[in-house]
């Protein structure tokens, strides 16, 4: 839930970020939330590894499982996919293609967020290989492969328009999240005990983190800016994992958190689309301050699209009760 709601204030800052002086006090403000922010892709593809490894053991049904995914993830996103896709044919940013829509689809370049689908399915697909690995490897061995893997990936694939969504360059996350999964109450136990550590060094890094990377987009070239991110990723994702620990059972009583985590990737499928209506109203309106534009993006985003998605699953349960 909080990194689907943290991908929402991704792109609804991305205007201000890229529209502001990056010399004012404005852009500081609203860049380093949103650079910090920077990390819940690699939560997502972490936490997917941890949910395919926690029944670690029982013998899988490939059948059943590759149907479910299909049927969860890769027709949901089909469906988004062609509903952008037609809004942008509607707005006439373009014409109609079907051949351009195929390609969009399987690419996920349409709008920004898809790559993240294509980047999950390519391990949902690999599941038989990680299996192997989580049986036959040990976890020290299996991560610092994935971590020389994914090092070389970005190196040999500078230049290649496409190596965001190539499942190795977020290879890493991926086999960590697996073997937490696969070990998920050590896993827990270790988080707990390291918790006072772990926070110190999620304060430490994004720390380091904020003012290098405000250093470097505002001008000044920082070397080691992508290394840093790293780091600073996996902390975050640790801090995150000691929060939701101490937190979750707590967070998750209320029923409105439970409607949006059950709507959570449909809020993320959506969402964009939601701030691109925004903002041509906004346009309309004569609206030009960033801060207002801003402001209203934001409730746009957060209150139609989670009310939209909500209302959506609601109604799709309601459907299935009464077609049993």
């Amino acid at each position: 839930i909080v990194f689907c709601l943290i991908v929402i204030f991704i792109h609804i800052a991305s205007a201000p970020v890229t529209g502001l002086d990056r010399q004012s006090v404005a852009y500081a403000v609203v860049f380093l939330p949103w650079r910090l922010s920077a990390f819940v892709v690699q939560g997502f593809i972490f936490l997917s590894g941890v949910k395919m490894f926690l029944g670690f053991g029982k013998k899988v049904n490939y059948k059943k499982y590759y149907l479910s995914r299909a049927e969860k993830i890769v027709i949901p996103y089909l469906i988004s996919v062609c509903l952008f896709y037609l809004y942008f044919v509607w707005r006439n940013y373009f014409g109609f293609s079907l051949s351009e829509l195929i390609g969009y689809a399987v690419k996920g370049d349409l709008v920004s967020h898809f790559y993240f689908v294509i980047i999950i399915v390519q391990f949902y697909l690999l599941r038989p290989l990680w299996e192997v690995m989580v049986r036959r490897a040990s976890p020290a061995a299996a991560i610092g492969t994935a971590l020389v893997i994914t090092i070389a990936g970005k190196v040999i694939g500078q230049g290649f328009v496409y190596n965001d969504r190539i499942f190795t360059t977020y290879l890493i996350y991926w086999v960590i999240g697996c073997y937490a999964g696969a070990y998920y109450e050590l896993f827990k136990e270790k988080i707990s005990k390291y918790h006072k550590g772990i926070t110190a060094a999620f304060c430490v890094i994004a720390a380091a983190e904020a003012v290098f990377s405000y250093m470097h987009f505002t001008g000044r070239t920082i070397a080691f800016i992508e290394q840093l991110h790293f780091v600073y990723a996996v902390c975050a994702i640790a801090f995150c994992v000691v929060i939701s620990l101490r937190l979750g059972d707590t967070v998750m009583n209320s029923s409105l958190m439970q409607k949006i985590d059950g709507a959570s990737y449909y809020i993320y499928l959506v969402h964009p689309l939601v701030i691109f209506e925004a903002d041509r109203l906004i346009d309309a309106a004569g609206i030009t301050a960033i801060d207002t534009a801003f402001i209203l993006r934001g409730i746009a985003a957060y209150v139609v699209t989670i009310s939209v998605c909500i209302a959506y699953v609601q109604m799709k349960k309601v459907l299935v009760s009464r077609g049993k």
